[in-house]
């Protein structure tokens, strides 16, 4: 589990929550949320990197979702890269998007194979694999007002410190084969020697850092609760410094 005082975001009141409060808040949130209510109750699902549990997510998903629409919402949040391969597996069973013997299909509902209480593993690429912790943790009456599937609560990015100065870092300078990286905040960045090209932001994901992951606000904020916008998710004091530098 993340350590208690790991912090994040509520998606629906856009305040400042602890993870260990993540859950009882969120609740709280969607019962003053005029979002559909049916005969069938949401599940509250809770994602965080294996052994990274300061990277967190809290999601609510309608039963007739399927595990296909859950991996898309991992991808376009937190892991898409190079189009790599990903399985869930669910009490020793696998399910992959293309399933081969001895696996099944993505294309199953949740209903079907989780209820509250199961823990499951997810895995993307095979050559540097991400893995993460999912968690049915509870159900909810309310269902996300639109699709399948909502990202209702997020972690903050983990704190990293500038290695000139120690003010908080926001960027990474890597040399041609990534063995070595310098973390820099935005004013050593600017007086650093360095060639833009290995200049890249730290991103608030488990594959930070990984085979040239980038996250992607425009695919990302298509699972947020309305109201959310892709320049929401966008500093522009940063895209600026990037285009500079």
């Amino acid at each position: 589990m993340p350590p208690p005082g790991s912090q994040g975001t509520c998606l629906l009141c856009r305040k400042t929550i602890k993870k260990k409060d993540a859950v009882s808040h969120a609740s709280e949130c969607l019962d003053s949320q005029d979002w559909p209510r049916g005969k069938n109750p949401a599940l509250l699902i809770s994602v965080q990197g294996h052994r990274m549990g300061s990277y967190w997510l809290l999601l609510l998903a309608r039963k007739s979702c399927t595990l296909a629409t859950l991996d898309s919402l991992i991808r376009d949040v937190w892991v898409e890269c190079c189009g790599h391969l990903s399985e869930f597996t669910i009490q020793g069973q696998r399910f992959r998007r293309s399933a081969e013997c001895g696996e099944m299909h993505m294309d199953i509902p949740l209903s079907r194979v989780l209820s509250p209480g199961v823990q499951f593993l997810y895995e993307y690429d095979f050559g540097s694999t991400t893995t993460l912790d999912l968690h049915v943790i509870d159900t909810h009456p309310a269902s996300p007002p639109k699709g399948s599937l909502c990202l209702i609560a997020r972690n903050t990015p983990p704190k990293v410190s500038c290695d000139i100065c120690g003010s908080p870092a926001e960027l990474r300078l890597c040399d041609d084969d990534r063995e070595s990286c310098t973390h820099l905040c935005r004013k050593c960045v600017v007086h650093s020697d360095h060639d833009s090209w290995y200049i890249e932001v730290i991103c608030n994901s488990p594959r930070d850092g990984v085979c040239g992951y980038e996250e992607d606000a425009g695919a990302a904020v298509t699972w947020y609760p309305p109201g959310w916008t892709h320049e929401d998710l966008l500093d522009p004091e940063l895209e600026a410094l990037l285009e500079r530098i």
